[in-house]
């Protein structure tokens, strides 16, 4: 069941806007008359339509409507005005307008002075509980929302390719056995991108040149799985113009590349990384060949393309234009983001 603001606050609202309704329309020009009377049936009637009001909000409305038991409601409802309108009539005086007639006022109209106020009131409390049961209902989307991003978000920064980090450590293992001048450059790169993932990816953005220096350092280390290194070529900028990115917005899209491309294979495997900056502007591209016949790979690791994209979408909504094409032999990758 959708909780409300406090009925308190909610019931307050809509008694304080009768009341001024009512000391608006009737008891000032009431009161502008020298011969004016006390209007005993306007204090009488707003107070039964205050009384309805918070039996709305407190009672019938969170009780009943709710449960959408909505005959019960509306009967609830209709059977109280019909109650308190041959109840009140009787009992009270005409309103001050009615006795200027020099006729019998028609019951029917009598009855009509007391029932609309009612209705009107009771409408106007019914409209408020729905509009604020729509309100809540988009709060309550929205907090979900955010959670459900929030949740999704982090998943999607903190995971890193296992068989990457697997890799990595068994080449660095390989470079150490053999004494290599490698070795000690290729822990400090691994360091760098562990460090990376598990504190700055915490943050909400980082700066791009963190970012930059992640992809050089993955790709280094992933350069190990072949002696004389793999046909990757990197444009990454020297100056990131002092911009901002969330954490591992690229790296997914370099992992699918080195995935499918056929990496390993030196005389037709190739990877093509591109990023540019401008003041306001990222230019992201990734080209990767693809390979004739279809390479099966571990499923296991890696996030998929369509995550990316609903990142992407939930990161710069309006802000940014990607475009993935398939041709031939080639995987092209385009993604433009304003900053």
């Amino acid at each position: 069941m959708i909780e409300f603001s406090k009925p308190l606050h909610r019931a307050g609202i809509q008694s304080i806007f009768w009341i001024a309704i009512t000391v608006l329309l009737i008891w000032l020009p009431a009161l502008n008359n020298a011969n004016a009377r006390i209007p005993t049936h306007w204090i009488v009637l707003l107070s039964v339509q205050l009384t309805l009001i918070w039996l709305n909000t407190y009672q019938l409305f969170p009780r009943i409507f709710m449960l959408k038991k909505y005959w019960l409601y509306f009967l609830l409802l209709g059977g109280a005005v019909i109650g308190i309108t041959f109840f009140i009539v009787p009992m009270t005086p005409p309103p001050p307008r009615m006795e200027s007639f020099r006729m019998q006022p028609n019951p029917l109209v009598r009855l009509g002075s007391v029932a609309f106020p009612l209705i009107i009131g009771i409408t106007g409390s019914i409209l408020f509980e729905i509009w604020e049961m729509a309100q809540q209902k988009i709060r309550e989307n929205t907090l979900l929302s955010h959670e459900k991003l929030q949740t999704e978000l982090k998943l999607l920064k903190s995971q890193i390719n296992p068989h990457f980090l697997f890799n990595a450590l068994n080449n660095i293992y390989s470079l150490s056995v053999f004494q290599s001048e490698k070795t000690p450059d290729s822990i400090a790169r691994l360091s760098d991108i562990l460090r990376y993932v598990i504190y700055d990816c915490e943050k909400d953005e980082v700066p791009l040149k963190k970012e930059v220096d992640y992809i050089r350092d993955y790709v280094e280390l992933f350069q190990l799985k072949k002696e004389k290194g793999l046909n990757i070529k990197l444009d990454l900028p020297k100056n990131s113009n002092g911009l901002s990115v969330p954490p591992m917005l690229f790296i997914p899209f370099i992992e699918n590349a080195l995935k499918h491309s056929n990496i390993e294979n030196r005389s037709s495997g190739w990877v093509d990384i591109s990023l540019k900056t401008a003041i306001d502007h990222i230019d992201f591209k990734v080209k990767n060949s693809l390979p004739k016949e279809v390479i099966s790979k571990d499923k296991k690791g890696g996030v998929g393309l369509e995550n990316v994209r609903r990142r992407l979408k939930i990161l710069f909504p309006e802000k940014h234009k990607l475009t993935i094409v398939s041709e031939n032999d080639t995987f092209n990758v385009d993604l433009k983001l304003a900053i």
